[in-house]
């Protein structure tokens, strides 16, 4: 899984020593690039950060691809005159 990103827009920082200095984020205790999830006083406003900062939200975004058969397209469907001549109307 990817790490936390101190770029995201959900990522905090406890102590606000984080700010941005040409696009890359600093900490104002060490004037260090900062580190993201793996520091001690980072937050997720998502509550999304695991305990090895690793981010939880872009593993809820992985999807499985589901094959779709025209079977189930093709089912016949039962319904009353009135619907029936309703639809005839329409020229579906």
């Amino acid at each position: 899984m990817p790490q936390c990103n101190p770029k995201c827009v959900f990522f905090r920082c406890k102590i606000r020593a984080l700010y941005l200095r040409g696009g890359i984020a600093y900490c104002k205790m060490d004037n260090n690039p900062c580190i993201g999830g793996k520091c001690q006083y980072a937050i997720c406003k998502k509550h999304a950060l695991s305990k090895t900062g690793e981010c939880l939200l872009q593993k809820r975004r992985k999807y499985e691809k589901i094959e779709l058969n025209d079977d189930i397209f093709n089912v016949p469907v039962e319904i009353d005159e009135k619907s029936k001549k309703w639809l005839e109307d329409l020229e579906l």
